[in-house]
This record gives C-alpha cells, sequence and structure tokens, in this order.
C-alpha cells in the first residue's frame, strides 16, 4: 500500500520529527464512520432486516400456490 501525506513532518514529544522515505509506518485503516449505537445494534438490526426477507419470501409462496 501507497500512502500520500500532506505534511512531511508530524509533531512528537520532542517538537517536529521528519519523515524520510523508506521509514516504516503503523497505520489503521478507517473504512467507515459509525455512531456507537449504529455499531453496537448493527446485528440486531440486520436480523431484523432479515426476518422481513424471510417473511416477504415465505408471503408470495403461500399466495402463489
Amino acid at each position: 500500500m501507497n500512502a500520500q501525506l500532506a505534511d512531511q513532518s508530524i509533531k512528537a514529544h520532542a517538537g517536529d520529527m521528519a519523515l524520510n522515505p523508506g521509514m516504516t509506518l503503523e497505520a489503521d485503516v478507517l473504512q467507515a464512520r459509525r455512531k456507537v449505537w449504529e455499531w453496537v445494534l448493527e446485528p440486531v438490526l440486520a436480523a431484523r432486516q432479515q426476518v422481513k426477507v424471510l417473511n416477504a419470501d415465505l408471503g408470495g409462496k403461500r399466495e402463489g400456490g
């Protein structure tokens, strides 16, 4: 993975530290932003949606025959 930096230095305990080519980097890749309640309730909401889909499928089969 390649990273493009906005600045060529970072603020550290002793002041600014220069970033040079070849330095190693450890980073967390942020994929999405969610509120805590969304993260906690996501499995419940997904299960609820799945039940709705199953009920809709069963309802169509009953009417069809």
